[in-house]
């Protein structure tokens, strides 16, 4: 049975399960108070701390009884069951005893003690031991995932220098300490850093290419404003005082001048290169600024959903050649007849929308954005500008010059054998030639997975030391091999933030990766095998995200009109509590969600897995968007039905 213990939901046959792995002949769980786990057992020649031991080594803090009781024999029924009602009472004045016992050991050192104050904070746990596993006191590999990019930004580590893997592997304090010794010196005969070129001409970045290329050669000239908006709205829920149309104009602009990027404009020059050209905060092309401000007057009866899409599908958004890629709409609420109306104050219910060319911003651009924007908003339009600090222009020189050998020869060793131009046997209701435009219209299932297939999906992920990517993509390999028909060798396409230098962490800009990830399954393989394969196969990718996708192409002299791998996309979401909050001087602001009403694709089918940790039921489910170029709606919703059947 399940019980649910300080937060934690326990599946109490696994403790008993583990324990019976022993020497114990039975055992029975049972919850005290609700405050303790007790664990009674049947002829054992183990002391309680030996148990205890034990248990750390194999179940997660929350799962570790508290006190364990030997009996000779445990008490039952006439039909041979164990009776609870007669088991003796514990003695809870002895429970500190055991976990006394284990002594208490302290950071020995600076690294030793700054990691220890990151475990804390992230397991909200001040009593940890330095000897302790991160698996035996409530992580799992999500937080250990988390704590791995903390660690990055903490001691400004390349990501070559700490590999993700022996932090797995090795997974006390005293550990990772060491590991992190090793990386600070191994990064001092790292390549020098990058710092501000102050460019304000260059071609553009791998990113940057792939998105203006893709653009181009897949959706008609009439769709390319519409493709590749990142649209964010916001819907304001109470003012404190004064919410100013002006004030956050003249904010914006400050953020604009601030981050080179969202000024950028991009063409081909005559020798075909995508060249990307930063303009001047205070020119004016055609009498107006080089990012687009408009104050949209509604009356208070008009549906606001109908404004939103009519606003972020617009055909006329953006002018890539002249530098305009970001555009924020006010849309202004009040009846026509009132009197008291002020044409610059913000009141609830109004919106503010901002559509974002994709070519210059992507989902960790998000955040900083809106940070940034809040805080020229609260101080008077003023920022703080560090002209040596990076712009997302000087990067593409960076990137021209690594050494790309080593990243070369790994994906010419994952795709040297791979069949480009077969799709998966996807029940297509109809087929697109590779030479069609796509229209980007799609159809799109939602999935809602029950409490008890959440909790047991994290809980596999824990147990097993793996992030809930790896098991969502096993799951997805596993669902495609069941789909096909028993097609085996099944490559498709992930989105990687691809920020692998401490000085692309913190700058506006578009970086995200598009990456293969391939599986050659073997039927005979468990789900266990099936997982084990995804995961070093994904930590052996993570270390080569930096080789653009139109490398990898080229090296197999194919385009992005032809490799069946594009077709398919696969993501895992996770939900961060107020990551992309806006909060303007005190006032209280929501973000609308627009995922019904932008409709853009950009493969024939995307999974979405999204986990949300911060909600107490449903936190996980699934969206499958089906291209309308080649689905019917009612192939998409049986798709959907497909996956779920799979949990």
């Amino acid at each position: 049975c399940h019980i649910k213990l300080h937060g934690q939901r326990i599946k109490l046959g696994e403790i008993e399960q583990c324990l019976l792995n022993t020497s114990i002949s039975a055992c029975v769980i049972m919850k005290w108070d609700d405050d303790h786990l007790i664990a009674y057992v049947e002829g054992c020649d183990m002391t309680e701390n030996e148990l205890y031991e034990y248990c750390r080594c194999y179940l997660p803090f929350y799962m570790i009884p508290s006190m364990f009781i030997r009996l000779e024999k445990l008490p039952r029924n006439d039909n041979g069951k164990i009776d609870r009602k007669c088991l003796p009472r514990p003695d809870i004045s002895l429970l500190p005893s055991v976990a006394n016992n284990t002594e208490l050991k302290r950071p020995n050192n600076e690294i030793e003690t700054i990691v220890h104050k990151l475990w804390c904070n992230i397991l909200q746990c001040d009593q940890i031991s330095i000897d302790s596993s991160m698996f035996t006191i409530g992580g799992h590999s999500l937080l250990l995932m988390k704590l791995y990019y903390r660690y990055q930004t903490t001691f400004q580590l390349e990501i070559n220098t700490l590999a993700i893997t022996n932090l797995f592997t090795y997974s006390t304090i005293i550990d990772h300490a060491h590991l992190i010794s090793e990386a600070i010196s191994t990064k001092k005969n790292f390549e020098e850093s990058w710092f501000a070129l102050n460019l304000t001409q260059a071609k553009a970045t791998f990113a940057q290419e792939r998105i203006f290329l893709d653009e181009q050669i897949r959706f008609p000239s009439k769709h390319h404003n519409l493709m590749y908006v990142i649209p964010l709205v916001y819907r304001i829920l109470s003012t404190n005082d004064y919410l100013s149309i002006d004030r956050l104009h003249r904010a914006l602009h400050t953020v604009v001048a601030k981050h080179r990027v969202l000024r950028t404009g991009f063409y081909l020059d005559m020798n075909g290169m995508i060249i990307q050209h930063c303009l001047d905060i205070n020119a004016t092309i055609n009498d107006q600024e080089p990012y687009g401000f408009s104050v949209i007057n509604i009356n208070s009866n008009v549906e606001s959903d109908e404004v939103i899409k009519k606003t972020i599908n617009r055909s006329d958004l953006f002018d890539l050649s002249k530098g305009r890629v970001l555009n924020c709409h006010i849309v202004h609420r009040h009846s026509f007849c009132d009197l008291s109306y002020d044409e610059d104050t913000l009141i609830m219910g109004d919106l503010i929308i901002f559509t974002i060319h994709h070519l210059v911003f992507d989902g960790i651009s998000v955040s900083i954005f809106l940070n940034d924007l809040s805080l020229a908003y609260t101080n008077d339009c003023s920022l703080p500008v560090d002209e040596n600090v990076m712009q997302c222009i000087d990067s593409t020189v960076y990137e021209r010059l690594m050494n790309m050998t080593q990243s070369h020869e790994f994906w010419y060793s994952q795709l040297k054998d791979y069949n480009f131009i077969r799709s998966l046997s996807l029940p297509f209701d109809r087929h697109c030639l590779s030479t069609d435009y796509r229209s980007g219209f799609h159809f799109v299932t939602q999935i809602y997975f029950d409490d008890d297939i959440s909790i047991a999906f994290l809980e596999y992920a824990t147990l097993n030391h793996i992030t809930p990517f790896q098991l969502a993509m096993s799951i997805f390999y596993a669902f495609l091999f069941k789909l096909t028909d028993g097609q085996d060798d099944l490559c498709f396409s992930c989105l990687h933030a691809n920020r692998y230098r401490t000085e692309l962490q913190n700058i506006i800009g578009m970086f995200v990766a598009t990456l293969p990830f391939r599986i050659q399954l073997n039927s005979q393989w468990s789900f266990e095998n099936l997982v084990k394969h995804v995961q070093e196969n994904c930590l052996s990718v993570f270390q080569h995200t930096h080789y653009p996708l139109q490398y990898i192409l080229a090296d197999f002299q194919r385009n992005y009109s032809n490799v069946s791998f594009l077709d398919t996309l696969f993501e895992l979401i996770t939900v961060s509590p107020d990551i992309n909050k806006l909060s303007l001087d005190g006032s209280n602001l929501e973000q609308v969600s627009v995922e019904q009403l932008h409709e853009a694709t950009y493969f024939d089918v995307d999974a979405v897995f999204v986990y949300n940790p911060t909600v107490e039921t449903g936190k996980l489910l699934c969206n499958i968007y089906g291209s309308r170029d080649v689905f019917n709606e009612t192939t998409v919703n049986k798709i959907g039905r497909k996956l779920q059947a799979v949990f």
